[in-house]
Formats: structure tokens, C-alpha cells, sequence
């Protein structure tokens, strides 16, 4: 990669907005949502993925979540700039989650961007190229795993 400052680009913003608005319209809980660039650089590998943190995960797991999902993609599309492939479900303890709250202290929506910033303490150490976060709440929120399954089905069924 060049030394040129990562940076969002606004497609990429857009899609991921589109998403966090079509997900909280189908009561997903979305605790935190947000881009982050991923360099694993043992790997070779450099990509955008689209995090988002829900307490549906502990419910119902992944699985159970994607499907659900890719059904309502299948149906209403997905923006450009984003696939099902750069969609990233996780849990409240997710240790990138984690670590976030207690190193930036964010709470509310509002587009928060970090990069080339590494973290350490004790419990967590990691780097990031580049995050935006579009949401995040440090509170913790109930799952709605039921409301979330009959809103997919009425969309499905329009």
C-alpha cells in the first residue's frame, strides 16, 4: 500500500449508512456499526469490512442472523459499494468492540474516524489502519431477536 492517508470514500460511506438505516428499520439492534480497513499483513490481505455489533449474536448466533439478512438483501439490493461478503456480524464482546469503548469513549451516532493508531494496555493491544464508526453505544441494549425475525418476514412478504 502507498503512504497516502487511508480515507473513506464516500460510495463506501453511503453503502454503509443505507445499511445501518435498513437494518434499524427491521428492529436489528445495532449497537455498533462502522467500516474498518483490515491489513493482515502476514496474509497479504487488505479489505473493507463493515462491523456490525449486535446482543442478537448471544441470542441466536450468526447463522441464524445472516440468513435472515441475505434474505432481505436477495429482496431489497444492497448499495453500491458493499456485498454480503464485506458484512461483518459480531457480538457486544467482541474484542475490537471492546476495545474501542475503552480507548475512544465513544457514545452516540455520528461518524467517529481513527487511523494508523495502535492501543495497548493490559487486556487489549491491536493496530488500525483506519476506522468510521458510525455508531456506537456503549451502553448495553437488549436484543429484540423475534420483533428483528417478523419485520423480515413482512418485508419478504410485500
Amino acid at each position: 500500500m502507498d503512504h497516502q492517508r487511508l480515507k473513506l470514500d464516500n460510495i463506501r460511506e453511503k453503502a454503509g449508512r443505507t445499511v445501518l438505516e435498513l437494518t434499524d428499520g427491521l428492529g436489528f439492534d445495532t449497537q455498533a456499526a462502522g467500516w474498518i480497513y483490515m491489513d493482515d499483513s502476514a496474509e497479504g490481505e487488505r479489505e473493507w469490512r463493515l462491523y456490525l455489533i449486535t446482543p442478537m449474536i448471544d441470542e441466536k448466533g450468526p447463522v441464524w442472523i445472516y440468513e435472515r439478512l441475505l434474505k432481505v438483501f436477495r429482496k431489497v439490493g444492497l448499495p453500491e459499494g458493499i456485498t454480503p461478503l464485506d458484512i461483518y456480524i459480531a457480538g457486544p464482546k467482541d474484542g475490537l468492540f471492546l476495545a474501542l469503548q475503552k480507548f475512544l469513549h465513544p457514545e452516540g451516532d455520528g461518524l467517529l474516524e481513527v487511523s494508523d493508531s495502535s492501543f495497548e494496555d493490559h487486556e487489549f493491544s491491536f493496530s488500525v489502519k483506519y476506522i468510521a464508526f458510525y455508531r456506537i453505544k456503549t451502553k448495553p441494549i437488549k436484543a429484540k431477536p423475534a420483533l428483528f425475525a417478523k419485520k423480515v418476514e413482512q418485508l419478504l412478504a410485500a
